[in-house]
């Protein structure tokens, strides 16, 4: 019952850390993807079109 008990628990760290690894990823992704929109609205090319 204890190895029972420690294999699931292995198998839900293991879940875990995946999930806070896919989030981390996620917002890093986020975060340079709204970096180069930021940069890119700096530049003025994008609204010289009058």
């Amino acid at each position: 019952m204890n190895t029972r008990y420690s294999w699931s628990f292995s198998q839900y760290s293991i879940h875990f850390t995946f999930k806070i690894q896919l989030t981390m990823s996620c917002a890093y992704t986020l975060h340079f993807y709204c970096y180069f929109l930021s940069r890119n609205d700096v530049n003025p090319q994008k609204y010289r079109t009058k």
